[in-house]
C-alpha cells in the first residue's frame, strides 16, 4: 500500500476499479493520477510520453492493464517498467486480457507484479487466477486482507483466505493443459486474424470509429469501436435484441472479443449489423 501523501499513477481502470481505488486513496491518504492519451494512439511513444508526463516526485506506483481492457490497446510494458524503476517506482500490470490471448514472457516484461484470471481468454471458470509479485519486493508489498500466517513469509501471505472454491482452483491446471494442447501460438494467430479483419472491415463503414490501434504490435483479438451519435449502452442492447450478439458496452463504445472458436462468418454477421445500425438502424 502506498504511504500517506504518495501518488499512484495508471491508465483506464475497468470494471468499477476506479471507484474502489478512489476509496482506498481516501482511506490511506494517497492520491491517484490517471494517465490519458488519444485513442487509438499513433504509436507506443505516445503512451510513453503520457506516462512520463504524469510522473511526479510523489509517485510510488505505476499500474496499468495490458492490453487496456476497454480498448484492446497493447502498451510498451518493458519500456514503462524501466521508466518506473529508473525513478524508484513499482510497476504492476493487470493481465486479465493478455493471459490466454497472446504469448508473452513475464520475466522479459520486468514488472514488479502481475495478476490475471482464468475465466476470460483461458475459458475457465470464474473464481481462480494467478498473482505474481517479484521476490525482491515481497517484504514491501502487503495485501489489504487479514494474514493468518505468523510470521507471514514470501508469497504465501497473498493467499490468506479462509475458504476457496477448490473445484475451480483445481480445474486451473486442466484449463492450462487444454490451452497448451490447442496451442498458444495457434490461438494467438487465430484471434489476431479475426480481430484484424473486424477492424479493417468496420473502419470502412461510415460513422464507425475504431478505438483499437491497427498496428499488430499494439492490438490482437480485442476490438473496441463505436458509431457516431449512438451511446455504447444503446449499441449493446440493439446488438443483443436484433442480432443475437452480446458484447460489453458503455460510454461511446462497445467491445468485441474474437477468440479461436469464433468464425469469419460470425464476424461478417457483426459487420452487417454494424452497417445497418450506422445507416440509421439505431434510431
Amino acid at each position: 500500500m502506498s504511504r500517506p501523501g504518495s501518488q499512484a499513477g495508471g491508465r483506464d481502470p475497468d470494471h468499477g476499479v476506479r471507484a474502489r481505488e478512489q476509496r482506498q486513496a481516501r482511506r490511506f491518504g494517497f492520491s491517484l493520477k490517471e494517465v490519458t492519451f488519444p485513442l487509438p494512439p499513433a504509436g507506443p511513444q505516445v503512451i510513453l510520453d503520457a506516462f512520463a508526463a504524469a510522473i511526479s516526485p510523489r509517485t510510488r506506483v505505476m499500474h496499468f492493464a495490458n492490453p487496456l481492457g476497454g480498448y484492446g490497446c497493447y502498451v510498451p510494458v518493458c519500456d514503462l517498467a524501466r521508466m518506473a524503476h529508473a525513478k524508484n517506482i513499482l510497476c504492476f500490470v493487470d493481465g486479465a486480457h493478455a493471459t490466454g490471448m497472446v504469448r508473452f514472457n513475464l520475466k522479459e516484461w520486468e514488472v514488479d507484479g502481475f495478476a490475471c484470471n482464468s475465466h476470460k481468454w483461458l475459458c475457465g471458470a470464474a473464481g481462480a487466477g494467478m498473482l505474481y509479485v517479484r521476490r525482491e519486493i515481497q517484504d514491501r508489498v502487503w495485501p489489504n486482507i487479514g494474514i493468518w500466517r505468523d510470521p507471514p513469509r514470501g508469497a504465501r501471505k497473498y493467499e490468506a483466505v479462509a475458504r476457496r472454491p477448490w473445484p475451480t482452483v483445481m480445474a486451473l491446471g486442466d484449463i492450462l493443459d487444454f490451452h497448451t494442447a490447442v496451442g498458444a501460438s495457434r490461438i494467438e494467430e487465430r484471434g489476431r486474424a479475426l480481430g484484424a479483419y473486424l477492424r479493417q472491415q468496420a473502419a470502412a463503414i461510415p460513422k464507425v470509429k475504431i478505438y483499437t490501434p491497427f498496428q499488430p504490435a499494439m492490438s490482437a483479438a480485442v476490438t473496441t469501436l463505436g458509431i457516431e451519435g449512438v451511446p455504447g449502452a444503446r449499441l449493446k442492447e440493439l446488438l443483443r435484441q436484433k442480432y443475437d450478439t452480446y458484447v460489453p458496452g458503455g460510454g461511446d463504445r462497445i467491445r468485441f472479443s474474437t477468440h479461436y472458436f469464433n468464425t469469419f462468418e460470425q464476424v461478417d454477421r457483426v459487420l452487417a449489423a454494424l452497417g445497418e445500425l450506422a445507416r440509421g438502424g439505431a434510431a
